[in-house]
């Protein structure tokens, strides 16, 4: 189908592909795998031609089913864009015009139909991918859909045309793990009912072992290693190759992790925190319940993972721990101090928070070295402050001449080293670091966390981690609590959450991490959630998961109570939380499949 040969790109004083060779057969999934700037992206871009100035396409052979698509004129390579070849962007968003309704964005791409034809089509293809009630969605604009529903919305768009080739430039990177789970099992239905060739490009090698028969690792423009993914991951024969394997979140096997200390370093109690939207047309006013009845605790010297899908209100309670929300109702209180106006100062010097784009939250006018100092002039430090920043960017291991580049100078590891040097000015006993490791390459996520672990054995820091990736959360945390549209749904020790889940959301979020191994992905069983979470200005009676859930009424119709009565948060065992009317049968269940 794709034979690219000898291909080589470059930009000014770079080249970002190097002689690189890889092809795919018809009906096959082949993986082309590395890190950010490995230029996996640029080589999609050459395939299709489409390399901007300038930046140029030096030499090589793109031959897609034996024509060389180096040597076609423009108007030649526009019937073979988005006719022959789909493409499938990382960010759906950016890739949809938000002012055009999803049906003229479909129909404007599909080709020798009459409007009346086109338009069945986009119904068809809009079916194909799962979209519900497609007549009536492809009247929406972009805006209008959830993460997930966008990128199968990009999908169906690069299947109108009935392409024979689907070129995916990492579709499952900005995506929670369960959507993720749904975009990936979309792709290996297309691949095995249409037959369509699939070129995906990722640095997720979980993902490669869920979906891939063959696989290319790509490292610095050059193409490092190359062949079947049960020989790759089996016996890998490059450096590279095995530092990317070792560098995938597994849910299972040995952890190492400092003890936690004793007492309650910060306590949320029932804290809630609702916020008050005006609906478009009239005055009437709808309360979205963000946070709903929320209670946990740190230890000192403690990680809590705090995981669930984009929405839940993670992000939300840690705002309002740091003080950033107040608090609805409930109470917020850190280092034995409730959280007020008043005391607001003195416990974010105890707690300090890490974002998830550490780009957008550093000043791009001030060098690291200013923007240290800053941290430490405005929390009245009163030593010598470069003296401070040295320590400072030495602890996150970075390197003491860099104070005076700016942020753009930084790659997006680094970059998150500089957040975390900023959080550590004022000695925090606590950080929130919200979705800190989400934007970054498994290998970055590995480094971010190693440092994590390194500071906290240091400095006896306490983290609450906020993440929608389980595998990731549990190489960090000593217990995990699972959030589900405001409340906590189970909580407990991380290995015992990770090996034996309460909860069938738990199960669920499991079930979606793509392990790094073809043999057991193969096999493994998948708890499949359909529909999006429902919207927390309307939630649902009764379990607020019940609608979704693979053990409640929509597949048990006696389980009544699920969708009348809500269930507590109960003690199941020893730390072991679980908001489930069926968590104690689940649990014998798990005993007696352990003592077997």
């Amino acid at each position: 189908m794709l034979e690219v040969n000898n291909l080589v790109t470059r930009f000014p004083g770079l080249t970002a592909v190097d002689d690189v060779s890889f092809r795919v057969n018809a009906g096959e999934t082949v993986a082309l795998v590395g890190e950010s700037g490995s230029g996996k992206s640029v080589t999609a871009m050459s395939v299709l031609n489409m390399v901007r100035r300038p930046g140029r396409v030096e030499g090589g052979q793109v031959l897609f089913q034996g024509r060389d698509l180096l040597g076609l004129s423009e108007e030649e390579l526009r019937k073979v864009r988005g006719g022959r070849i789909g493409m499938i962007f990382q960010d759906p968003m950016s890739s949809l015009n938000p002012v055009m309704r999803i049906r003229e964005q479909i129909v404007e791409g599909i080709r020798g139909m009459s409007p009346r034809a086109a338009g069945d089509r986009a119904v068809e293809v809009m079916t194909r991918v799962g979209v519900p009630d497609p007549e009536a969605r492809l009247g929406d604009y972009p805006h209008s859909f959830s993460g997930g529903m966008r990128q199968r919305v990009m999908i169906a768009m690069a299947l109108a045309n009935r392409p024979d080739l689907i070129i995916a430039d990492e579709p499952t990177t900005a995506l929670d793990v369960t959507v993720q789970a749904q975009i990936l099992d979309l792709l290996a239905e297309l691949n095995r009912d249409l037959g369509t060739a699939v070129l995906l490009i990722t640095h997720n090698l979980g993902v490669v072992a869920r979906l891939c028969s063959r696989a290319a690792v790509m490292y610095r423009g050059r193409l490092v290693e190359q062949g079947p993914v049960d020989r790759l991951f089996a016996e890998p024969g490059h450096d590279y190759t095995k530092a990317l394997l070792a560098a995938v979140p597994r849910l299972s096997g040995p952890r190492e992790l400092p003890p936690p200390g004793e007492g309650v370093l910060l306590e949320t109690r029932r804290v809630s925190r609702h916020f008050t939207s005006r609906r478009p047309f009239g005055r009437k006013t709808a309360t979205i319940r963000s946070v709903d009845d929320v209670s946990l605790t740190v230890a000192p010297g403690e990680t809590l993972g705090l995981v669930g899908e984009s929405g839940c209100g993670k992000s939300t309670l840690g705002k309002v721990i740091l003080g950033i929300h107040r608090p609805t109702s409930g109470h917020v209180v850190a280092g034995g101090v409730e959280l007020t106006p008043r005391s607001l100062r003195g416990i974010r010097r105890d707690v300090q928070m890490v974002f998830q784009d550490p780009y957008s939250s550093l000043n791009p006018r001030m060098t690291i070295g200013a923007l240290l100092r800053e941290t430490l002039e405005v929390n009245g430090h009163t030593g010598d402050r470069d003296a401070r920043v040295a320590e400072l960017l030495e602890l996150v291991g970075l390197e003491v001449a860099m104070a005076g580049r700016y942020p753009h100078e930084f790659s997006g590891g680094q970059r998150q080293r500089i957040a975390i040097a900023r959080a550590l000015a004022v000695e925090p006993r606590l950080i929130v670091c919200d979705e800190a490791i989400s934007a970054l390459d498994v290998s970055l996520q590995a480094q971010i966390v190693a440092l994590l672990g390194d500071l906290q054995r240091r400095l006896g820091l306490a983290y609450l981690f906020i993440a929608h990736d389980l595998a990731a959360v549990r190489r960090i945390s000593h217990r995990i609590a699972v959030m589900y549209l405001g409340q906590i749904v189970e909580i407990g020790p991380a290995d015992e959450v990770t090996g034996a889940p309460l909860h069938p959301y738990t199960a669920a979020l499991l079930s979606a991490v793509p392990e790094p191994d073809p043999a057991l992905e193969r096999v493994r069983e998948r708890v499949t959630l359909t529909g999006d979470v429902p919207s927390p200005l309307d939630p649902p009676p009764g379990c607020r998961f019940h609608g979704r859930c693979p053990i409640g009424p929509a597949v048990r119709p006696e389980r009544t109570v699920c969708a009348t009565d809500a269930p507590p948060l109960a003690e199941i065992g020893p730390g072991r939380h679980v908001a489930c009317h069926f968590a104690a049968e689940r649990a014998r269940a798990i005993l007696r499949e352990v003592s077997a």
